[in-house]
């Protein structure tokens, strides 16, 4: 063998020798960068962990508040349509009297005078009773525009 090609394996035995050695030698320190990655991520995950409980804690009482907020419009909305209802209900009843109240002054005004009747009906003197009525009818007295004795009429 030529002295170039001994030094050449021997460099070659070498170089693998040393790359074997540096292998060795890495593996420890390998395994505490994995650990070391291992250790952030595991501290990121806590974090991200923590701040999603936070958030959950935080949603959890924006829903109760929320909760009561519905309880209380469903009771106020109860008790709007309880009393829509009622007002409907008194509605229908007032026209009801306004129905019969138009009907008892259209008999009473084509209903010819009784005797002793003046025949005209209002808002003072629609019953049609002598001595009640307004100005222009049999009974006034003085100056006070009122008909009939003190105390008989609606307005004292």
């Amino acid at each position: 063998m030529d002295p170039g090609q001994v030094a050449i394996i021997v460099t070659g035995a070498a170089t693998l020798l040393g790359a074997l050695v540096a292998l060795l030698k890495l593996r420890p320190e390998r395994d505490s960068i994995s650990v070391k990655v291992a250790e952030g991520a595991l501290q990121v995950q806590v974090t991200l962990v923590d701040e999603m409980e936070a958030a959950l804690v935080r949603v959890r009482t924006d829903v109760g508040e929320l909760r009561s907020e519905v309880d209380g419009l469903r009771e106020q909305l109860l008790t709007v349509t309880q009393e829509r209802d009622q007002l409907r209900a008194e509605n229908a009843d007032l026209r009801e009297r306004v129905a019969h109240l138009e009907k008892t002054v259209d008999s009473l005004s084509t209903r010819k005078p009784e005797k002793g009747e003046t025949g005209e009906t209002g808002p003072r003197g629609g019953s049609g009773k002598q001595g009640v009525g307004r100005t222009g009818d049999t009974g006034r007295t003085g100056d006070t525009g009122r008909t009939g004795p003190p105390g008989d009429s609606a307005d004292e």
